[in-house]
């Protein structure tokens, strides 16, 4: 049986990737609708996400221009 390497991305690993807090990972863009569901141990615990479906969300959204106005 070949087993595919999976990683699970912390709120700040996944705030790292990209270029956010942490707290805004939790508290803004993991309740986005469509954001990937995270795992947390025993249906509690800090939420852990599959890296690969974090960064397929991101390329999804990279040219999304969402979010709050550039001040000029």
């Amino acid at each position: 049986m070949e087993m595919t390497h999976l990683r699970w991305l912390t709120a700040k690993d996944v705030g790292h990737f990209l270029s956010i807090s942490p707290d805004v990972v939790r508290k803004r863009i993991a309740l986005t609708a469509g954001f990937p569901k995270p795992l947390r141990l025993n249906g509690t615990g800090h939420p852990r996400w599959r890296e690969d479906e974090i960064v397929r969300w991101a390329n999804a959204h990279r040219d999304d221009t969402g979010g709050r106005p550039r001040k000029e």
